[in-house]
């Protein structure tokens, strides 16, 4: 008996479809996941397990394998406990389903059947519209974000059960769709809050006009620092699609459900001690870094010569081509890093 049950996970800031399949077979009890999962996805056994017997459904008493395809893709992270967990009610005939209709589940289970929150919800959410699914199933934490993506059915969910219910035909409850129009902007460091200071003005507005790269040199309190920190203020703020890209970027890494959609370009100030990895991006699994995060942006780099040179040489290829590759032994990203 075998079922299959959709799910995701993200490859850079892309979304990328993940197949559960869900297998009971005669044998001694056990519960193996293959598909080169990651210890986070590993433990999901015991999550799995314990949220099914504390909602009162029963854990198979067979050979229980799942396999995430496809199975030469390493797998991170807590997002696929909701897809097992359906696919194994589902193939021990624990629920039936009355729907037809295409759905994704992403999730991490609580021990209880609770849902909680997890990354990449919006690069995932747009994979399933290109690929017309019908409807995307998620912690309702992540709701809001989910439904950034138009022409997609968000159902936000509280718990197992909930899931179970809308998959026997159930109502999802409304999600608010955030506002795609921009309204007025309001700054804490604003450009109207400039006294004086003429000619570094101009010299920013030219800056902001053109996208050119600005370095500030002069005797401290001269308002160097005071300055940068306003210059996203004189940016136009983001169009649909480029807000979208930068919510992805942010969804990867966890901020989107802090902050939410944006409209505002960003401003990034890493401390001078930054790490290559930090700034470039790197490190295990191979993360976005600071000119990501700034991508569209500015990117201000304070105590310009304090920075490590080393460091700063990694930015050279990033300023020309826009973008950076990070290529490790276990994962190559590529993520956009096109900044001021």
């Amino acid at each position: 008996m075998i079922a299959t049950v959709m799910s995701g996970t993200t490859v850079g800031i892309d979304g990328f479809g993940v197949c559960v399949e869900v297998d009971l077979a005669r044998g001694l009890p056990s519960f193996t996941i293959v598909g080169l999962p990651s210890a986070a996805v590993r433990e999901s056994r015991e999550r799995v397990s314990a949220a099914i017997r504390n909602n009162g459904f029963k854990l198979p008493q067979k050979k229980i394998t799942v396999n995430l395809a496809p199975a030469d893709m390493p797998k991170q992270g807590a997002a696929f406990d909701l897809a097992i967990a359906v696919g194994i009610l589902g193939v021990s005939g624990q629920y039936e389903s009355s729907s037809r209709r295409r759905s994704l589940f992403l999730g991490e289970l609580a021990l209880d059947g609770r849902l909680k929150p997890v990354k990449g919800v919006l690069p995932v959410a747009c994979y399933a519209r290109e690929n017309h699914f019908d409807r995307i199933l998620v912690p309702e934490e992540n709701a809001a974000e989910a439904s950034f993506v138009g022409g997609l059915e968000v159902a936000p969910c509280r718990d197992l059960r909930e899931v179970l219910s809308l998959l026997g035909g159930g109502r999802p409850r409304e999600v608010p769709r955030p506002p795609r129009e921009i309204a007025d902007r309001e700054y804490e460091f604003d450009y109207s809050q400039v006294i004086a200071q003429d000619t570094a003005k101009r010299a920013l507005q030219v800056a902001a006009a053109g996208g050119h790269h600005v370095l500030m040199t002069g005797p401290p309190g001269s308002g160097k620092t005071m300055l940068a920190r306003r210059l996203p203020s004189l940016l136009p703020p983001f169009e649909d699609d480029e807000a979208l890209e930068y919510g992805k970027i942010m969804s990867v890494s966890g901020g989107l459900r802090r902050e939410g959609i944006t409209f505002q370009r960003p401003f990034r100030a890493p401390h001078h001690s930054a790490s290559d990895a930090g700034l470039v991006g790197g490190g295990r699994g191979a993360h976005p870094g600071e000119i990501t995060f700034a991508h569209n942006g500015v990117l201000f780099l304070d105590e310009f010569s304090e920075f490590r040179r080393n460091t700063l040489e990694t930015l050279r290829q990033p300023l020309e081509e826009g973008k950076i590759t990070i290529s490790r032994a276990n994962a190559t990203c590529s993520y956009p890093a096109r900044f001021q």
